[in-house]
């Protein structure tokens, strides 16, 4: 399945963007990073639930691409904010869109969702 790559157009979510976003919300919750990083991650999950509410792939492909870039970072400056998990809310955010964006190809039955995270794994 192709997206279409028009703004504002409806379309499929292809296997590889699915794929995409459950492997990173998979790693978002094992990410530490400091609160005003967990507020932008925030951010980042509400603009991936409007595209997702909207049907708008490529705003969609954007703000996942912006999720994956307030990750954390290797080095930490000294004196930086504390580091910490995820907090509840984010959680549970990312559980739904997990089960949102896993259930939404083609043929998909979310009645039958297992809590898996895909084929294989």
């Amino acid at each position: 399945m192709t997206p279409i790559d028009r703004p504002g157009q409806s379309g499929v979510i292809d296997d590889e963007l699915r794929e995409d976003a459950l492997e990173l919300f998979a790693d978002l919750l094992q990410w530490r990073l400091a609160p005003a990083r967990w507020d932008q991650v925030a951010s980042r999950l509400t603009a991936i639930e409007t595209a997702l509410a909207d049907n708008d792939v490529p705003a969609l492909r954007e703000a996942i691409a912006d999720l994956e870039l307030t990750g954390p970072v290797r080095a930490t400056r000294i004196g930086h904010d504390s580091e910490d998990d995820a907090p509840q809310q984010t959680k549970d955010r990312v559980n739904n869109l997990q089960h949102k964006i896993g259930s939404s190809g083609d043929g998909d039955d979310p009645s039958s969702a297992d809590g898996s995270t895909g084929p294989g794994r």
